[in-house]
């Protein structure tokens, strides 16, 4: 029994894939779509892969003139995918590191109760703190991703959609309507507070005036790429705090909680 209760969180130690967030498979659905292959479209399609459909079915109706786009769209597309795989198997690495640290504690009780009889609450209470170390290395790399990588991530589908569209001839009004305003507007913060103005405001002028765009495009694909590198930065530094801390709680502190249960009977 006592080895069952220690064995338990090995059920939280489940690949990524397997739970809800985005994943890779949205930047190949892209991929596909543009090459023609076959797929299986997504239930609930994401804004770049609604622009995609848009612009292939204009490439029926104009022809070679709408390639540049779409071939913009295809290279960027691959770059998110690798950033994202990049970020992913960071995660991969953590719970990787869980899972050993997971794998010397049990080794350490099946060694110890050979030769001691330890008491079942020892058990109990580590196999909570290697649900809590998991727990806590989940929820905080949840977290993390909201405050410095779905933000960026969010303006670099919109600006994509904008450069892709506008260079293919679809009329501003057209163009405008596929930008993601609602998203926007959740993740603003202080991060990206003079982007998100200069954007706004290309974009009005843009508006008026139909042209300038391609400039201002410019500014802010490279603002947003120093934005994107420095959060991401950020990022990786907290989750490496946070890898430290989970192991701290599922290696260290398990191993004084088993030692202390070993060494109070002898005590007591």
């Amino acid at each position: 029994m006592e080895y069952l209760i220690t064995l338990f969180p090995l059920i939280l130690l489940i690949p990524l894939s397997l739970m809800k967030g985005p994943s890779a498979k949205s930047f190949d659905n892209i991929i596909q779509l543009i090459e023609g292959k076959d797929f299986e479209s997504p239930r609930r399609p994401d804004d770049l892969y609604r622009a995609t459909k848009l612009l292939l079915e204009m490439r029926k109706l104009y022809g070679s003139k709408v390639n540049a786009g779409l071939m913009l769209l295809k290279q960027e597309v691959f770059k998110a995918k690798w950033d994202f795989k990049h970020l992913q198997a960071l995660m991969h690495g953590a719970y990787f590191q869980q899972l050993t640290m997971l794998i010397l504690i049990i080794a350490m009780v099946l060694i110890t109760n050979t030769m001691f009889e330890t008491p079942v609450w020892s058990y109990v209470v580590l196999a909570i703190l290697q649900v809590v170390a998991v727990v806590f290395l989940h929820l905080s790399a949840k977290a993390l991703s909201k405050m410095y990588v779905h933000g960026g991530r969010v303006r670099f589908n919109n600006l994509l959609i904008i450069q892709c569209l506008s260079i293919s001839g679809l009329s501003v009004s057209k163009v405008l309507s596929y930008v993601n305003w609602a998203e926007l507007d959740e993740t603003r913060g202080k991060k990206f507070e003079e982007w998100d103005r200069l954007f706004s405001e290309s974009l009005y002028l843009w508006q008026q005036s139909g042209t300038g765009l391609e400039q201002k495009l410019k500014e802010l694909t490279a603002e947003l790429k120093y934005l994107r590198e420095s959060h991401t930065k950020s990022y990786k530094d907290f989750l490496s705090g946070s890898k430290f801390i989970s192991l701290l709680i599922s290696g260290f502190v398990s191993y004084f909680v088993y030692l202390y249960s070993f060494m109070s009977k002898f005590i007591g």
